[in-house]
């Protein structure tokens, strides 16, 4: 078994700082690696994460950080069924920091993303997501950010979208119209 995290999304985003668990046939071979190819890791990162974590302020930053995550999730949710247009499906995520946006086939997603750039809104295309830069028309959307920004920029993302839409740019007739989630329940996180 192997298993992969980070700390920067959770402590600093520019911490940089990760770890493994390796059990099994692979744990030599993995750390080998580790020590040819590794020289240059920061042993004073590595250093505060270990004390910040036998502190026990870990566990406490992460439950805070979880109800504040969860708190912009929804604000997010509610904004998208205020201002998306009905033909865009979105998932719910259940953690992190983003949601997914399934957008119609032929939405010009480039003019859309210039467009939000020019309001001060960056929009992160689906097709970086897939390998080679395939995939289908999407957008990953972090709710990050303080409620009132998450509402204001998802209100000008919608109106790009509706502008698109509403000129005859995709084809409404091949849609699959989405499930609306308007009575998601929030997540209860224990500590």
């Amino acid at each position: 078994m192997t298993y992969l995290s980070t700390f920067s999304k959770t402590l600093m985003p520019g911490l940089r700082v990760g770890y493994m668990v390796v059990t099994g046939k692979h744990y030599q071979g993995i750390i080998e690696r580790k020590l040819l190819h590794d020289l240059h890791t920061s042993s004073i990162s590595q250093t505060i994460v270990s004390e910040y974590l036998a502190s026990g302020h870990y566990r406490r930053h992460l439950s805070r950080l979880r109800a504040d995550n969860l708190q912009s999730r929804n604000t997010m949710l509610q904004a998208l069924e205020r201002y998306f247009p009905e033909e865009i499906r979105w998932t719910v995520p259940t953690g992190g920091l983003f949601l997914w946006v399934q957008l119609p086939d032929d939405i010009p997603i480039g003019t859309i993303r210039k467009e939000a750039f020019a309001q001060n809104i960056y929009l992160a295309c689906g097709s970086a997501f897939f390998p080679d830069k395939q995939g289908y028309p999407a957008m990953r959307l972090t709710f990050c950010l303080p409620p009132e920004e998450i509402e204001q920029g998802i209100s000008i993302v919608g109106k790009l979208l509706k502008k698109y839409i509403s000129r005859g740019c995709v084809d409404t007739a091949r849609l699959v119209t989405r499930h609306r989630i308007s009575n998601y329940q929030p997540l209860v996180h224990s500590s």
